[in-house]
């Protein structure tokens, strides 16, 4: 729940002109900045599914651990 209150948040802070697409393919990581925080995002296709996973971290000048 805290995760998704983290995201939430964070992505309410960017700002809707830098929204792009991208497409990636399975196992390719996306570093995206978001505000004062990164968001390395990746996914893998496992049995006929999608596995998705996004780890949030703070800045260089916000110290704290990823999430």
């Amino acid at each position: 729940m805290l995760k998704r209150l983290v995201l939430a948040l964070a992505l309410a802070r960017v700002p809707m002109a830098s929204a792009q697409a991208d497409t990636l393919t399975a196992g390719q990581t996306k570093t995206t900045a978001l505000a004062d925080w990164y968001a390395n995002i990746y996914y893998t296709a496992v049995e006929g599914t999608y596995q998705v996973v996004i780890t949030l971290a703070p800045g260089p000048q916000e110290g704290g651990r990823p999430i």
